[in-house]
This record gives structure tokens, C-alpha cells and sequence, in this order.
């Protein structure tokens, strides 16, 4: 069946249940702007639209994407001290969000074998033909 060794999505489970029922085991790859879209979300809550959120972003991002799921897991239990309760609940969240896409996070493999970690030009160009939109 399908002959396909690498998924890209966007992390919602049941797409990754489509691609195992169609494809069998595949190596599978979390959308790396969807990923961002998540880390972005949360840096909006906990610094508004500061310059502090857009250095935390990008920390986050370029953490995320040298040291996968181990470094992303240090920097926000770190960032857990001494925030707020709803600020931890966010925080929280975009963990767990991570956590479930653990085996999906290897961007740097990824990178390295020549392989893409985002569908940015898939979307652009389904996004052009679907809407006109450029």
C-alpha cells in the first residue's frame, strides 16, 4: 500500500490515524509552523505583544528545533516558576501538546537527511489554487 515512508501534518491525532491506516508506519513529522503557530499562541498570553514575547519565540523555536521535545520541555518547566495559575495551565497545555507529538518532533534529522519540516509551500500553493490567494 502506498509505498510512503514520511508524513507531514499538523498534528491532530486523527489525521495520523489516516496515514497508519492508509500507509502503514511511517515516519512522521509535526508541521514545524504548526508547532510555532502553538509556541506562538502561548508567548501572546504570557507577554502580550511585548519584544519580550517575540525573543521568547524565537528561543522557543530555535530550541525546539536544535534539541527537539527534551529542550522544549526544559525551557517551559522553567518558565513555570513563578507564574500565575492560568499561566501555568497554558503553559501546561502547549507541554502536553508537544508531549503527544513526541515522536514527531526530530527537525534536525529531519534537516539534516534533506528532508522538509514544513508544509509552508504545500499550503501556499493548495491555498492559491483553492482561493486565489497568493
Amino acid at each position: 500500500m502506498g509505498g510512503v515512508s514520511s508524513a507531514l501534518d499538523n498534528g491532530a491525532k486523527w489525521i495520523w490515524n489516516v496515514h497508519r491506516e492508509v500507509h502503514g508506519k511511517t515516519d512522521e513529522c509535526l508541521d514545524v509552523f504548526h508547532a510555532a503557530e502553538h509556541i506562538s499562541d502561548c508567548g501572546k498570553v504570557l507577554y502580550g505583544e511585548s519584544s519580550a514575547r517575540s525573543d521568547w519565540f524565537e528561543r522557543m523555536r530555535n530550541v525546539l528545533l536544535s534539541e527537539g521535545l527534551g529542550g522544549l520541555e526544559s525551557e517551559l518547566l522553567s518558565l513555570k516558576v513563578g507564574l500565575k495559575e492560568s499561566q501555568i495551565k497554558l503553559v501546561d497545555s502547549l507541554l502536553e501538546y508537544f508531549r503527544g507529538n513526541a515522536g514527531r518532533l526530530d527537525y534536525c534529522g529531519r534537516l539534516l537527511s534533506g528532508r522538509v519540516i514544513g508544509s509552508g509551500l504545500v499550503e501556499r500553493v493548495l491555498a492559491r489554487i483553492w482561493w486565489g490567494v497568493v
